[in-house]
């Protein structure tokens, strides 16, 4: 059988000021998806419901099934549309999100992670997972290298124990990673989830070039800060897949899609998406995607420790600023409230004293629950990750 699937960044905050034609694109999408084309669609950042509903009701009569995945505060972000009947539906948050206290970033209202439903078409058993990892604020010094470090394995060995022979015969992972090809994040993703790159392992493409999704120069969404340090774009949007024994896949064709609206001067959204076109059979001669090496996933769970090790040294320091933070403005508090002031300034003390006290809580929160929080979920990391690395260091022994 051919399988086609897409996925795509919609870039749907629902604030105008952050989000440009917002309304306008996700009408586009909904129009230019509702043909068909495609029988799996993977989105990211529908964070709006009615966006969610408004894209239902386009694309139900060509997409029969879909799904939404709902998580933290404002929603994942998540949904799938299918023309293949959604049989099980799962979603599986990461244990680090960012910070709470960064509210103009957003990533821990949202409560990330990795949704999975699986789909049965004739007697092909699969399992679909889509993600959108933890966005990258600054290209010179990445606070949150450790969180996205954390998720991607997570999101690896969570992919690695669901699929297993007994329970599906393909799998396909589909997403906005924020992750380059090269980088670590991405190499664990794929090496420790046994998982290929579409755009890798293709056979033909219409987009002939390096595959780049976002920040591109043709873009009028592109910041001039990204193309400061990415002047020809960056590939962040993957679909990844692989095949258990007894069934072959070949990647027929991969491309890059969804730009610039037809008879529109701007694009369907600040990413393009990437489809990919898979040949599906069972046959018992398959043996499966080949298995990646134990000495190559090794060397990456090994790097991703000296990530979360950064990670928990930053934590420890920002652990010891709250705990700064909250001595004196106790200090300050006991102060300026035990000091006489002129007459006239009553008003002043009183504004200072409140702004003391919101910074003394603000500091007690993120030392005792926040702070605690990223240092427990670095410190699971760690741990899973060293349980890992006996277990592939003794494979390597036996094998």
């Amino acid at each position: 059988m051919l399988l086609k699937v897409l996925t795509l960044n919609c870039w749907g905050v629902p604030v105008a000021v952050a989000c440009k034609l917002r309304n306008e694109r996700m009408i586009a999408i909904g129009d230019e998806l509702s043909k068909g084309e495609y029988d799996i669609i993977l989105f990211q950042e529908i964070w709006d419901k009615a966006d969610y509903e408004l894209l239902k009701k386009k694309m139900s009569p060509s997409l029969k099934y879909s799904h939404y995945f709902y998580s933290g505060a404002i929603g994942s972000g998540l949904c799938l549309f299918s023309k293949l009947p959604i049989l099980e539906s799962f979603y599986h948050n990461f244990s680090l999100n960012g910070y709470a206290h960064k509210i103009h970033h957003g990533d821990w209202f949202g409560g990330k992670g990795l949704g999975m439903c699986r789909l049965k078409y004739n007697d092909i058993r699969i399992n679909l997972y889509c993600t959108h990892l933890h966005a990258e604020y600054d290209f010179q010094d990445d606070e949150y290298a450790a969180h996205r470090v954390s998720q991607a394995f997570d999101m690896s060995q969570f992919i690695k124990l669901t699929s297993t022979q007994d329970n599906c015969d393909l799998v396909i992972v589909g997403g906005d990673f924020n992750v380059k090809p090269e980088s670590l994040g991405c190499q664990i993703i794929q090496s420790n989830g046994q998982l290929l790159d579409s755009w890798i392992t293709k056979k033909f493409t219409k987009s002939p070039g390096n595959g780049h999704t976002c920040d591109l120069p043709s873009n009028p969404f592109t910041g001039q800060k990204a193309l400061k340090f990415d002047p020809d774009g960056k590939r962040i949007d993957y679909i990844l897949y692989r095949c258990n024994k007894g069934t072959s896949v070949t990647l027929e064709e991969c491309n890059v899609t969804m730009g610039t609206i037809p008879d529109r001067k701007y694009p369907y959204s600040d990413h393009e998406g990437v489809a990919a076109i898979f040949n599906v059979e069972k046959t018992e001669s398959s043996a499966g995607t080949e298995t990646i090496r134990a000495s190559r996933i090794e060397g990456n769970v090994n790097n991703c420790l000296t990530a979360i090790e950064k990670g928990l040294k930053k934590a420890s320091s920002d652990c010891t600023f709250y705990t700064v933070l909250a001595v004196m403005s106790v200090f300050l508090l006991y102060i300026i409230s035990a000091v006489e002031v002129p007459y006239g300034l009553g008003l002043v003390r009183g504004f200072v004293l409140v702004l003391l006290t919101l910074t003394f809580g603000y500091a007690i929160w993120n030392r005792l629950i926040l702070n605690k929080m990223e240092e427990n979920g670095l410190i699971n990391s760690k741990k899973d990750m060293e349980n890992y690395l006996v277990f592939l260091q003794t494979e390597m022994k036996t094998s």
